[in-house]
């Protein structure tokens, strides 16, 4: 069964993986039960190279951003349950999100958040993420989920094309889909999503193939000079303003 023990445990207060109260399995025990999720990946470039402090500062205002994208989309991010790392997190989204929502809404909104964190960062050091969306088959384990999806997600947000892509394109965010998310939501045309600016990717890692789409258009509007302003048009569902939205002051 898939949960959120905010009980006793090693990291107090971080919702994690677990298929028994308090995260504690018997030997040999396991749940078999498999769950089809959405999943997100998110890593920020050039994390290894900043001092200690500047770490600490990036992950908070990364967490920040995460946490103001998911509210401005509507989704509950207290609900997900989160393998963190210092320069980013994998995320199983609860039963029942909207896919819609998650493929349209999140990466618009999450670039706007980085764009408005990255205004008010002194030392000029940008935070840049990839972001990697997918829809599989997954089961608890002790450490954490396990299965097809989670691999998945990671091999997508590890790919050389992705990172090409972000150090390319001038912007703060690149996102690329699974196949899975492409077929199921992307091809639907719902919400104005355009099949045509999904590049298929094939990425090779571990001995095994996996399929991606990277995204090549404008997923928001940057409030500073950038080269995707000329290379790509401002219009597209990915890059719409949300009405009426209500926001948290960025501390």
């Amino acid at each position: 069964m898939v949960r959120i023990d905010s009980g006793d445990g090693p990291s107090p207060g971080i919702p994690h993986f677990s298929p028994r109260p308090g995260g504690v399995t018997k030997p040999g025990e396991h749940d078999s039960r498999l769950q089809y999720r959405y999943l997100l990946g998110v890593d920020v470039a050039g994390y290894s190279r900043l001092s200690a402090l500047d770490q600490a500062r990036t992950q908070r205002d990364l967490d920040w951003a995460i946490s103001l994208a998911a509210e401005r989309t509507g989704m509950d991010r207290e609900a997900w349950l989160r393998q963190v790392a210092g320069d980013g997190e994998l995320a199983v989204l609860p039963a029942g999100t909207d896919g819609l929502r998650l493929v349209v809404s999140f990466p618009r909104e999450l670039g706007r958040a980085l764009d408005r964190v990255n205004r008010t960062r002194l030392n000029g050091q940008r935070i840049r993420v990839r972001l990697t969306l997918h829809h599989g088959t997954l089961m608890a384990g002790p450490f954490g989920p396990v299965g097809q999806a989670p691999i998945v997600v990671a091999r997508l947000l590890e790919a050389q094309q992705l990172r090409d892509a972000l150090a390319a394109d001038g912007t703060d965010l690149v996102l690329m889909v699974s196949e899975s998310i492409y077929v199921d939501v992307v091809q639907t045309r719902l919400e104005g999503l355009d099949p045509d600016r999904f590049e298929p990717i094939t990425v090779e890692a571990k001995e095994l193939t996996y399929r991606g789409y990277l995204y090549r258009g404008l997923l928001y509007t940057p409030t500073w000079s950038s080269p995707m302003r000329r290379r790509w048009p401002r219009s597209g569902p990915l890059s719409r303003r949300p009405s009426s939205p209500s926001l948290r002051r960025h501390p």
